[in-house]
């Protein structure tokens, strides 16, 4: 099965610490995708995904410089293939 963690509202560095410790704890919910979506403060939408479980995704530079930027929004998502390709 799949999980689903995030944060609204006023995001800052606390938050989003928290976001990322809640998805790689939600590994157990699904490791062969990971993804994140977010909404910038300007409304700026960006989805970042890779087939990876949650603790290589976290590590991914790309992901890293996401999360420097000011959110509104933070939604993350561990999946586990059940059925379709990973």
């Amino acid at each position: 099965m799949c999980g689903l963690v995030g944060a609204m509202g006023i995001i800052n560095k606390d938050e989003k610490a928290a976001v990322m410790d809640m998805l790689d704890m939600d590994v157990l919910r699904g490791k062969h995708s990971t993804g994140i979506a977010t909404i910038t403060s300007n409304g700026v939408v960006d989805v970042i995904k890779k087939a990876v479980n949650a603790v290589d995704f976290l590590d991914l530079g790309v992901v890293k410089n996401e999360m420097r930027f000011g959110h509104r929004c933070i939604i993350g998502h561990n999946r586990y293939a059940t059925k379709g390709a990973v």
